[in-house]
């Protein structure tokens, strides 16, 4: 299974801010650390620009602050170091 992250249409429209997304996502396709999501591939298709890359299963920020709007200090340091 793979997560899509797709450049939306209007702004895809935008020859350089086209450019500037698949610049950004081969770069960081370059990038091997444990903190780093991989990239799979950098494409394009019907002029839409698109990183696969795997689909991390858990829990996203928004989900984990509506059950801890105020997480400890302890878990904010944790959090930011890595």
């Amino acid at each position: 299974e793979v997560a899509l992250k797709v450049m939306l249409p209007h702004l895809a429209a935008v020859p350089a801010s086209r450019a500037r997304f698949l610049r950004e996502a081969q770069a960081q396709a370059q990038v091997e650390h444990d903190h780093v999501v991989a990239i799979h591939h950098v494409g394009e298709a019907d002029g839409v620009p698109y990183i696969a890359m795997p689909l991390l299963r858990g829990q996203t920020l928004a989900e984990a602050l509506a059950v801890a709007p105020r997480p400890p200090l302890s878990e904010v340091v944790r959090v930011g170091a890595e």
